[in-house]
Order: structure tokens, then C-alpha cells, then sequence
């Protein structure tokens, strides 16, 4: 996500697994490095499969975010297990797959995690297609090079050809819930399950790399060395489209597979410049854009409106670009969702008075009604203001989709 210190070395890290780097400097060979046939065949770690735009032919596809046509999996119901499944988790993981749903909502693809009404639990590489881990495990549980501390995810069917006992990591996904930073949560599960179904960096479909200031990035990670500008800069950099490029439109500034990134990292514009990399309002669930190139990628559910849908395998001509919204539209939209986070964050607080002034008075009974009622009254008000400005943004989301189609 990039937006403060805390954070950034988990989503480093998370891109260091997403492609050759310091973590394992061996891990392109001359095989991995013929491009299109390496790509195929895949079958080692996701660091050794996916690496830089030096890959002379690689079969990167872009639609709305970009994917990987070669990763997406075989087969509609995708298996998911845990390896922390005591009851203290449930909740939790329950919340996780909610968010699993956005993605599913339209596309003939599914997330599936319970055997009859029990959360699964991983037990070995075969356990499911998708291995999750919630906490920090010991090194036999990785492939070598793993950031065993961050947040990562394999790409797509990597996960299963791969039998590390961990196939994703989502370690800091509890410490986002416990302390209702639900924004930040939900653009974690979203954005690494999206990864999971093969999906690609959105902001590497530009070349943002060349608006990063590393006077900026030295601000924001003051703790960093060259060697980490250069790496970061190299998780930025563009990456080309190949001949068998399948496309749904244009960039999407929304999309969940961009991150959130902090704004000090980028450079000043020059006289009549717009940095195409930035956004003012950050991102929480996956966008209508970001949904149509998962229904691209997997066809459109049968319960579902068809978006667009290609067959696997098969190089598709591409589709004329939707038309973008509009600069205004645009700044609109990032208003709202501005002020839905606001409202959302206020309401959180809210109650988190509630309870903390609950706990303080042992019972409600013991609480000063006057205050009791403010507060419980403060709370239901940005509640709805939030589920209403929610209500609009889905509608207009809606409405950008439908005008995409």
C-alpha cells in the first residue's frame, strides 16, 4: 500500500515475491528466460516464474488489470484452506472470503473454503489449490526466498503446481481487523486474492516508474538503502504487452491490483504534465473494471450480466476501449469515496467510545444516559451517511460498468 513505514516493508516485501530479486538472486535461469515456453511450463516459485519485463515474450495479458492468461486456473471452484482455524480465527477468516465474494460476484470462478459448515484446514501442499496462513510460520512451510514476515500471493495455478505448504500470506490481515482498519483490510484480501486468480500490478500497466522521485521514497522509508530505491523502482516499472494481448478498456486509476500508494513518493509534474500514477482517494474493494477483466479472464457467471468473456488459451483481437469517464466523473467519484471513508471512520470511533465508555461503567446501566444516548446516536448517524454515500457509489460504479459494456 505504501503509505507509511509500518506498512511499506509488508508490501516490499510482497513485491519482492512477485518477482526475481535480492531474495533469490539465482532464480532466473536460461531456461526461465525463453519466455512463452518458460511461462507454460511453469512450475517452480512464483520468483522464478514471474519475472521483470526482460522476459523478451511473455504471455502478459492485460484487460482491466492485467493477468496472466497462462496462470488462470482450470477450473471454476478454487479449494482454499487455512492453517489457523481455531475459533479465535473464524471471524476473521469469515471476513476474508467475504471479500473473496466481489470478486466471484460475476465471474465463473469461486473461492471455495468450508468442507460442509467447517472452515478447512490445511494440513499439507494437497490440503487445497490455495494455502492460506494468517500468522508467521516456520521456514519449512515456504519456498526458499519467501517473505515469510509480509503479505504475498502466488500467481493463479502456481499455487497448486507449487507445493509449498503456504501459498499466501495474509499475516498482517488480522492485526488491519482487530483494529477496525477495514479499509486497509479490505484492500489486502482483495488485492492479494486477486493475485490469486492471476491478476497483475494495474499501475504496471504505465510507466509510473519514471514520476517516482527518490528523494520522495527516501522521505517516506528514510531507513531504506540504494539497493531497496532500485528494487521498489523495478516493482514499479512498466510492463509490455504482448502480441496476444487481451484488453477491456483503458487503465483503471481504481482498480484494487493498483496500490494505495503514498503521494510524497512521486515527482513534481512539469509544465502541461499529469501523473496517470496517482490517485487522490484510496482503494478498498475491486473495481467495475477490475471485475470485467476477472469475467474476461474466466467468462461471465450464468446468473450474471455477460461483461466479456474469452476462451483460454485462445489469442483474442482486442476489444475497442470503453470510454473513460470523464476528469470530472472522475474527481467526483474520488470525493465520494473520500467522504465514505471519513463517515466510516468517524462511525468507527464512535463506537469505539461506545465500548470503551461501556467497559469504564461496567454495564451499560452505569453509563450517564445523556452520554449513552449521544453517542450511540452520533454513531448510527455516520453510519448512515456512510451506507448512503456507499448506495451512490455503487450506483454510478454501476452505471460507468454498464456504459463499459
Amino acid at each position: 500500500m505504501f503509505k507509511n513505514a509500518g506498512a511499506s516493508l509488508m508490501v516490499v516485501a510482497a513485491i519482492f515475491s512477485h518477482h526475481a530479486s535480492a531474495h533469490d538472486p539465482g532464480a532466473l535461469t536460461p531456461k526461465l528466460m525463453r519466455a512463452e515456453e518458460a511461462i507454460a511450463a511453469a512450475t517452480q516459485s512464483r520468483d522464478q516464474v514471474l519475472a521483470s519485463s526482460s522476459l523478451p515474450g511473455a504471455n502478459k495479458q492485460a484487460a482491466e488489470s492485467f493477468y496472466y492468461l497462462a496462470f488462470a486456473w482450470d477450473h471454476p471452484s478454487v479449494t482454499v484452506c487455512f492453517w489457523q482455524t481455531d475459533p479465535a480465527y473464524n471471524e476473521l477468516i469469515n471476513a476474508i472470503m467475504d471479500t473473496a465474494t466481489r470478486w466471484s460476484a460475476k465471474a465463473r470462478i469461486e473461492f471455495v473454503y468450508k468442507d460442509g459448515s467447517a472452515i478447512r484446514r490445511c494440513h499439507d501442499s494437497t490440503s487445497a489449490d490455495i494455502r492460506i496462513t494468517l500468522d508467521a510460520l516456520p521456514a519449512s512451510y515456504y519456498m526458499p526466498g519467501d517473505p515469510i514476515a509480509w503479505d504475498w500471493a502466488r500467481y493463479g495455478k502456481i499455487a497448486r503446481q507449487n507445493r509449498a505448504l503456504v501459498s499466501m500470506s495474509l499475516v498482517h490481515a488480522r492485526q488491519y481487523y482487530l483494529t477496525d482498519d477495514l479499509l486497509d483490510f479490505h484492500f489486502l484480501a482483495a488485492h492479494e486474492l486477486g493475485h490469486a486468480l492471476g491478476l497483475i500490478h494495474e499501475h504496471q500497466r504505465l510507466d509510473c516508474a519514471s514520476w517516482l522521485s527518490d528523494a520522495g521514497i527516501k522521505t517516506v522509508w528514510p531507513a531504506w538503502t540504494d539497493q531497496d530505491v532500485a528494487i521498489f523502482r523495478q516493482n514499479v516499472e512498466q510492463i509490455p504487452t504482448s502480441r496476444s494481448a487481451l484488453t477491456v478498456g483503458s487503465f483503471d486509476i481504481h482498480s484494487v491490483m493498483m496500490y494505495n500508494f503514498d503521494q510524497r513518493i512521486w515527482r513534481q509534474p512539469r509544465s502541461a504534465e499529469t501523473n496517470p500514477c496517482s490517485r487522490s482517494a484510496e482503494v478498498e474493494y475491486p473495481s467495475p473494471q477490475d471485475i470485467a477483466g476477472v469475467v474476461r479472464l474466466y467468462g461471465a457467471r450464468p446468473d450474471a450480466p455477460i461483461i466479456a468473456s474469452a476462451a483460454k488459451g485462445a489469442e483474442t483481437p482486442a476489444s475497442p476501449p470503453a470510454a473513460a469517464p470523464s476528469p470530472a466523473a472522475s474527481k467526483a467519484r474520488d470525493q465520494l469515496v473520500q467522504a465514505a471513508n471519513e463517515e466510516d471512520r468517524r462511525a468507527r470511533m464512535a463506537a469505539s467510545k461506545l465500548g470503551s465508555t461501556a467497559a469504564r461503567g461496567g454495564s451499560f446501566g452505569g453509563i450517564n444516559p445523556a452520554l449513552k444516548g449521544l453517542l450511540q446516536a452520533r454513531l448510527k448517524d455516520h453510519q448512515r451517511d456512510r451506507d448512503s454515500i456507499r448506495d451512490l457509489l455503487g450506483k454510478m460504479d454501476a452505471a460507468t460498468a454498464a456504459a463499459a459494456e
